[in-house]
Formats: C-alpha cells, structure tokens, sequence
C-alpha cells in the first residue's frame, strides 16, 4: 500500500482547520474539516481526528472477529461527536464549533468507508473516478429531489449548509458502507477545498497524468485547487493498493 497526503490553508484563509491522518500500518486514514468562530474549527477537527484515531488503534489489533469493524467506526465517530459537543458545551468560544469528517479503514480487498458532512471519498478505478459518498447537504438533498441539477448546485448560494455534522448534537449517525478495491486501485479522500475547486475530470486528468506518483498527485491537485480560487482549506489523501 502507498499512501501520500497534503494540506494547504488555501489562498483566502490565514488559518488551516482541516487536519488529517494517514498510517498505512493500521490502514486508518481520515480528514475531519472544522468549522466555527475563535479557531473554533481547529479545535473541532483535531479533536476528531485524535478521538477517533485513538478508539480505533486501540481496539483494531485486539478484535476477533473482522466483521465488527464497521460498529467499532459508528462507536469511534460517536464518541468524538460526543467529544466535541461537550467540549462547545463548556467553552463558550467553542459553541459554534463543529466538524466533518471522512474515513477508511483498510484490510485487504475490504474497505470501511464512513463520513459525515461534504468531506468526500473516491474511486479511480479502470482510468475512471467514482465518488463513493454523498454529501450531507442542503443542496446535495436539492439536487436529489431534481430542485436543482449538479452544475447549478455548484454555484448555488446554500451549496455550504450542512445537514449533517460532528459537534451539532450529542447524537450522530454517520453513513456507513463496506466496498473492495483490487491491486492498482486508488482511493482519495478529501475535504471540500478541493471538490469546490476541482471537478472530477479535473482531478481524474491529474492522477492519470502523474501515472501513480501519489506524492506529486496530491500537490498537483493542491496547486490547481489554488489557481481556481483556493477559497477554503484543502486537504488530499491518496491511498494506492500495489
């Protein structure tokens, strides 16, 4: 397995409130994009992060059975949920703050995917990308119920209302789903600097012209997000199976 990952502020932002994890080794890798006032959205994303990471590098080495990973991911993100909304609850700088989130757990031919928010997940598979999440947006419902069509949801003035967060409550249930991959795939994760930047031809064009140089993909597509706009922070993680 090969893993590469940046993260950039973007052009228009002085701080980065996404953080991320990659470790190849336990095959968790995850990006959590925060949000909210007095650095409310570093708080949150770490806090993310480091829950999840922790319940789950704990617990993985010692399960039994493979087919609880997927509740040990519903527990991990519920108790950094739980983390972040009663961290707001005690801080009133923090009350606002909150986080997306997207992660994967590999082993093997099996992927763990779970997310909350418009952190996203692909596929690029066969010289073709797939996404693998839907966004849990306001607009994303809209363009489900045929309101709006995708292209002009990508301009639309509540294409940043989510519907679904870390932090907002002290319950969340995050979407789950199990997939394979097979030798020569790649995975990217990423947070929504790059997907309102990028489209996915955009990123597509990117990965198969860097022919599996992960490293040089993820700051090509960093370096592109900035040139059309590098209006939020953005963050990138590739993962290939070799």
């Amino acid at each position: 397995m090969q893993v590469a990952w940046r993260t950039h502020p973007g052009r228009l932002r002085t701080c980065n409130e996404d953080n991320l994890f990659a470790d190849s080794e336990s095959g968790i890798f995850l990006i959590a994009d925060g949000m909210g006032g007095h650095h409310g959205g570093e708080v949150a994303s770490h806090l993310a992060v480091k829950t999840v990471t922790d319940y789950l590098r704990s617990r993985i080495v010692a399960l039994d059975d493979v087919g609880s990973i997927g509740s040990l991911i519903v527990e991990a993100i519920q108790e950094a949920n739980q983390a972040i909304f009663l961290q707001a609850r005690q801080d009133p700088g923090l009350s606002e703050m909150g986080t997306t989130l997207v992660l994967a757990s590999c082993y093997g031919a099996d992927v763990y995917l779970a997310h909350v928010g418009d952190s996203r997940a692909y596929l690029i598979q066969d010289r073709s990308i797939r996404s693998l999440t839907n966004d849990h947006t306001l607009i994303a419902q809209m363009v489900r119920s045929g309101e709006v069509t995708w292209r002009e949801a990508r301009a639309h003035r509540l294409r940043h209302v989510l519907t679904r967060y870390l932090g907002t409550s002290d319950a969340v249930i995050p979407e789950l789903r199990v997939l394979r991959w097979k030798p020569g795939d790649c995975m990217m994760l990423c947070s929504d600097g790059l997907t309102s930047m990028l489209e996915e031809k955009d990123i597509l064009k990117v990965l198969l012209k860097e022919q599996g140089n992960l490293q040089t993909s993820t700051e090509k597509l960093v370096a592109l997000a900035n040139r059309r706009g590098g209006k939020d922070n953005i963050s990138v993680i590739l993962i290939s199976w070799n």
